[in-house]
């Protein structure tokens, strides 16, 4: 749905899988030492200099519902940043 998406995942001391499966599928893969999301935060606005970032968790909890709104708001959010 955003074929030209960078699509980075952070490993946060995870104890599954969704770091390789992410790097798998061609997402980037970055670490966080520090423990909790808000490292992570920090961490990618800091790292990624992009205008437009869409977080999603590695077991999409609470996305679900939302994702089809978001993969539509989110390309006229970039295209209105040029």
């Amino acid at each position: 749905m955003l074929p030209e998406a960078k699509i980075y995942v952070y490993d946060n001391r995870s104890t599954d899988n969704t770091t390789q499966e992410a790097r798998a599928a061609g997402a980037q893969d970055r670490t966080e030492n520090w423990p909790g999301k808000g490292n992570v935060v920090r961490r990618m606005f800091l790292m990624i200099d992009i205008g437009v970032k869409l977080m999603v968790k590695g077991n999409f909890s609470g996305l679900v519902f939302y994702m089809t709104r978001w993969l539509r708001i989110v390309p006229a959010l970039a295209t209105g940043l040029h």
